[in-house]
């Protein structure tokens, strides 16, 4: 007789604010994330991370602009969420991301600053640079992902002048 298999690890809830920052040309600002698991991939992700205890997603995304970027800005409305099961950075196992996005049009292109970033941050946060549509849209290295994977796609009307009335599920 067949052994019963063992109920999965419960996987673990990680609430998350990001910002999409955009600069007078159009251009979003994204982050480098190094994945210890798929080392071939470059993963692109706006700024951002975790909510701390009893931290709102709005506050929370303040506060990590200003730690990833510098930049001490209020964001504005939250214009996309999503949920997705990722794998840990930091270790074996999955976590479900329960991310909101939150919209940034900037006057002037900014000084970039890392000097606040935490440990983990330093850690999986390679690089930072800002991208054109042309330059999210154009025919890319297929190691290159964008976070969410319809990144232009979705941006696009943004850009346009069209922020969603509530925010809009974006998928993975």
């Amino acid at each position: 007789m067949a052994q019963p298999k063992p109920d999965p690890e419960p996987i673990e809830d990680r609430a998350a604010a990001r910002v999409i920052v955009i600069d007078p040309q159009d251009r979003v600002l994204l982050f480098l994330c190094a994945l210890p698991h798929r080392p071939d991939v470059e993963l692109w992700i706006t700024p951002g991370g975790g909510l701390e205890p009893g931290e709102t997603y709005h506050a929370a995304a303040k506060r990590e602009l200003r730690e990833e970027t510098g930049l001490t800005h209020e964001p504005g409305p939250c214009v996309w969420t999503r949920e997705h099961v990722c794998p840990r950075l930091d270790g074996p196992g999955e976590f479900r991301a329960l991310e909101r996005f939150f919209w940034l049009r900037l006057d002037s292109v900014p000084e970039i600053s890392t000097d606040a970033w935490t440990d983990e941050e330093a850690t999986f946060l390679r690089d930072h640079r800002w991208w054109s549509m042309d330059e999210l849209t154009a025919p890319a290295d297929p190691r290159t992902i964008f976070a969410p994977r319809r990144l232009p796609e979705l941006l696009a009307p943004l850009l346009a002048g069209g922020l969603p009335k509530s925010p809009i599920a974006v998928g993975v």
